[in-house]
């Protein structure tokens, strides 16, 4: 969250797409709270399927 939190307070860096991953469910949510405030994109908790990652990543390159 540290880096999301710079990545956010950054004008040059406040673009960039960013995907929090989290190892279970009940952080997940607790992660996507905390991710909101700072502009994450997407989520995704593990274990997760590569081909549902490379669909995040292809929805957010073709967002940028």
């Amino acid at each position: 969250m540290d880096l999301l939190e710079r990545l956010h307070a950054e004008a040059a860096t406040t673009g960039i797409p960013v995907i929090v991953v989290s190892t279970s469910p009940q952080l997940l949510e607790r992660a996507r709270e905390q991710a909101d405030r700072y502009g994450a994109h997407r989520y995704l908790g593990k274990p997760f399927d590569l081909g549902e990652m490379l669909d995040l990543v292809k929805d957010l390159v073709g967002e940028a």
